[in-house]
């Protein structure tokens, strides 16, 4: 694996670009439990467990499955199968009764004891998470076992993020220290990311056409960016740029939403508000997010994209930190 990852990430782009993935399947990996029922010890009924290691307790988070499941994409897919298996276990339960995904089963990890009402609520954050996570384990291993099982869940998830996702109201993003923001870009960009997996998912081609209604709106429409189309905003009607990364998936699993001048135009924009430690969350504040970043370099090409890895890249090695490769940095 060792090897695997050098080599492979040496040939993409350079050492830089090794290092940083090999620091990030230790943690990924190191932070799983796998599990099998106590009772029966029944090999065939895994799952596994993630604690939300730097913010809090909370235990398989919905966001943060989501930040690791490239690595899942590319390597065993069937992890995101087993993190997800008792999400989907716990909302198809009839003491879960909202129309859109959970945020985590439990808030005091190892205890999955269910959502706390006092705990968070990312309403088209994880509807579109769960979607999307849906699509890249089936596409990727050829099985339907997670549609054909909750097919009445994701229709349900997706049914929401068409009525309530090209203007979310006030609501936490899985960058919740921003606090509750009404009409998103972000967040729209992830439903509309959603909303198209699904229909690429379950070939319902209405689902495709709303997702892309909803990115034409936001680059095309300038819903979502600034009025010459430099920049994504924070949200709408703002003059403050967003270090947009929901669009990912549209580049991951070529969905066609957003077209090559919304891609062109970000990676001509982020450098010109680099930073010395590399491109902040948004203009008006002074931290980054190492995760994102990685995110937003998978959509960027040539110089922006080496911009994103060596700021990752010296971040971690710069001998400052506590933690070996926190997801937010000042």
């Amino acid at each position: 694996m060792d090897k695997f990852i050098q080599k492979g990430g040496e040939s993409s782009y350079g050492t830089n670009y090794s290092d940083i993935l090999a620091l990030s399947l230790r943690q990924i990996y190191g932070g799983m439990e796998l599990t099998i029922p106590n009772d029966t010890l029944d090999t065939n009924d895994t799952m596994a467990f993630i604690k939300e290691i730097s913010s809090d307790g909370n235990i398989n988070t919905v966001d943060v499955i989501y930040a690791s499941f490239p690595v899942f994409y590319v390597l065993n897919s069937d992890y995101i199968r087993l993190l997800l298996k008792p999400v989907f276990e716990y909302m198809a339960k009839t003491n879960y009764t909202y129309d859109f995904a959970v945020h985590d089963i439990g808030m005091d990890y190892p205890n999955a004891t269910g959502h706390s009402p006092k705990g968070e609520f990312m309403p088209v954050e994880e509807s579109g998470n769960i979607l999307i996570m849906t699509y890249a384990y089936e596409s990727a291993t050829n099985r339907t076992n997670i549609t054909s099982t909750y097919s009445p869940l994701l229709q349900k998830y997706a049914q929401y993020l068409n009525t309530y996702g090209k203007y979310p109201d006030a609501q936490l993003s899985l960058n919740d220290a921003l606090g509750k923001i009404a009409n998103q870009t972000n967040l729209a960009m992830k439903a509309a990311s959603g909303l198209a997996s699904y229909g690429h998912l379950t070939s319902q081609q209405n689902y495709t056409d709303a997702g892309k209604s909803i990115a034409d709106a936001l680059y095309n429409g300038r819903l979502g960016t600034d009025p010459n189309g430099t920049y994504f905003t924070i949200q709408y009607g703002s003059d403050s740029w967003f270090l947009a990364y929901n669009h990912y998936a549209d580049v991951l699993f070529s969905l066609d939403l957003f077209p090559d001048e919304a891609y062109n135009a970000t990676t001509a924009f982020y450098p010109t508000v680099r930073k010395p430690a590399g491109v902040a969350l948004d203009a008006n504040l002074d931290w980054g997010q190492t995760n994102w970043q990685g995110f937003v370099a998978a959509t960027v090409t040539d110089e922006a994209r080496d911009m994103f890895i060596s700021d990752i890249h010296a971040y971690i090695a710069n001998g400052l930190n506590d933690v070996p490769f926190s997801d937010r940095y000042w």
